[in-house]
């Protein structure tokens, strides 16, 4: 048996060796610049166990355990999102459907100020699924009606 163990250095590398689902989730996460984040995640992950990983149960990780949209949407704070449109663009890409409803709902009504400033006055701080989540907890008619 061949046994064949490779030392990756930086997210360039670790492209080069995946395939499949796991370089496309992969990809997805590189697209929104979060490569040394993904770097970091895998280290700390991989670390901790006793046996150095191969690269096939590095790619399954990426492929089936590693959720490319709630990753991303830990690793992007919201004081990184210019508009309310780019905020419903995350929401809708993200899957944070909730979140994508109440924001295009706001902004289908011309209240898309109101919301998107009450969101700066009260999230700044948040990363996108924390605020996402939050944002599922409120109820924007009432917030609407109060501006």
């Amino acid at each position: 048996m061949l046994e064949v163990k490779v030392e990756v250095n930086n997210e360039y590398e670790l492209e080069g060796l995946l395939w499949g689902q796991g370089l496309s989730t992969f990809r997805t996460i590189s697209k929104e610049g979060l490569d040394d984040e993904l770097m970091e995640h895998l280290e700390m992950l991989f670390c901790e166990c006793d046996e150095i990983p191969d690269i096939g149960t590095i790619n399954d990780y990426i492929a089936y355990e590693l959720d490319e949209y709630k990753f991303i949407a830990e690793h992007v704070n919201f004081c990184d999102v210019d508009d309310i449109y780019t905020l419903k663009q995350y929401a809708y890409d993200l899957d944070y459907r909730d979140a994508y409803d109440a924001i295009l709902d706001a902004i289908n009504n011309d209240k898309e100020e109101y919301l998107w400033n009450y969101i700066l006055d009260n999230f700044s701080g948040y990363n996108l699924h924390d605020l996402f989540n939050e944002l599922d907890c409120i109820d924007f008619d009432e917030i609407i009606e109060e501006c």
